[in-house]
């Protein structure tokens, strides 16, 4: 009997800490989120630059007031999250012990068998998934290759991106709203050619989105937002797109989600089985802890990446709004009053980004070998 418990035990503990939030407690959560690094980010750099060239008490402290009410604001979001996942974890302990005792005997054999068949079939497709997968690679040499000639097809895609969003900002024409589209097409097109999965249905139901919603977004918006603000969404839409995108591919052929989401899933498992095993300890407040591990080989030469993409994108930013390529935007708008963008900047970050992306490759060729 202890055994059937424990079993059953384990269903009721899959959903235990999930938090089921109203849309308007997502929509608080996301704005307090919003305005907090809105505060943060637009405070450090005026503070940087009282710390590094010219000092002003009054400016100093007024950034500084809005900083720590940015870091404020996100503290409050995280005390209320863990809050509101005590409450939940309350509840859902008052349900364990009062009403589903209750219907224990009438659910346990139906659960076990259940969750059984619900485990075999999860595992079996996705084994077929990796099976089929991997029949379509060879396991050899040429295979590394083809991965490292990905790593530099998104190099060129993004190149390629920067420059067709700079054109169309110098000359914003009535083709824009469709180039924009067949950007976000080719980077669905290169996600989905790395990951094989033409014939995956979910994954056409990604390319339907820009089509669907971009043109008619660009046309709708160009009236209401000045060109530079309108190529900003466009081009953080793409990066959140792309992003997204290829954490679904990720996730359906290796079962693996973004920043090692399933390892934090795993650990919470853990722990809720060792509370089991001593149920006087069950309604005493969870400790939350950080785990910091070192990053992989392969993790830490995407990082070295996006950095060296990072650096690429801030040299252009300061050159264009040094240059005035970029309209209405001007260094006293950003709080660097008196800056001025010099050529050694520009050569000294183009060279970091360059060796951060040569070793970054460097470091996922030696994963793969």
């Amino acid at each position: 009997m202890e055994r059937e418990e424990g079993k059953t035990g384990e269903i009721k503990d899959e959903s235990r800490f999930v938090r089921h939030l109203s849309s308007a407690e997502y929509a608080a959560v996301i704005s307090m989120i919003v305005a907090s690094l809105y505060l943060i980010l637009s405070s450090f750099f005026p503070i940087l630059y009282n710390l590094t060239s010219s000092f002003d008490p009054v400016d100093f402290i007024k950034n500084i007031f809005y900083f720590i009410i940015g870091l404020g604001t996100l503290s409050g979001v995280s005390f209320l999250l863990r809050k509101e996942t005590y409450l939940q974890h309350i509840a859902d302990e008052t349900f364990e012990k009062v009403i589903y005792h209750r219907l224990e005997p009438v659910l346990m054999d139906v659960a076990e068998v259940q969750v059984g068949l619900t485990g075999v079939q999860t595992q079996l497709d996705r084994l077929n998934m990796n099976v089929e997968l991997l029949s379509k690679k060879e396991m050899t040499a040429p295979a590394v290759a083809q991965q490292n000639t990905y790593h530099i097809k998104y190099i060129v895609l993004i190149n390629l991106t920067l420059a067709v969003f700079l054109f169309m900002l110098q000359f914003p024409l009535s083709y824009v709203p469709y180039a924009v589209t067949v950007v976000y097409i080719m980077w669905w097109g290169a996600i989905t050619a790395e990951y094989k999965l033409w014939k995956e249905e979910a994954a056409w139901a990604w390319v339907f989105v820009p089509v669907l919603v971009l043109p008619v977004f660009t046309i709708a918006m160009n009236a209401y937002l000045q060109s530079y603000m309108l190529f900003a969404s466009l081009f953080i839409g793409l990066g959140l797109y792309a992003f997204s995108y290829y954490s679904w591919c990720n996730y359906i052929i290796r079962g693996v989600m973004p920043f090692d989401i399933q390892e934090a899933v795993r650990s919470a498992q853990e722990k809720i089985e060792s509370v089991k095993e001593r149920p006087e300890m069950m309604l005493k407040k969870p400790d939350f802890a950080i785990n910091f591990k070192l990053p992989s080989n392969i993790q830490m030469g995407w990082n070295m990446i996006l950095l060296a993409i990072a650096l690429f994108f801030i040299t252009w930013s300061g050159y264009a709004i040094q240059h005035g390529i970029i309209p209405n935007i001007s260094w006293d708008m950003v709080g660097l009053k008196d800056f001025s963008w010099s050529a050694s900047y520009t050569y000294s970050l183009n060279l970091i980004g360059l060796l951060l992306i040569l070793s970054g490759l460097k470091f996922i060729k030696k994963t793969h070998t």
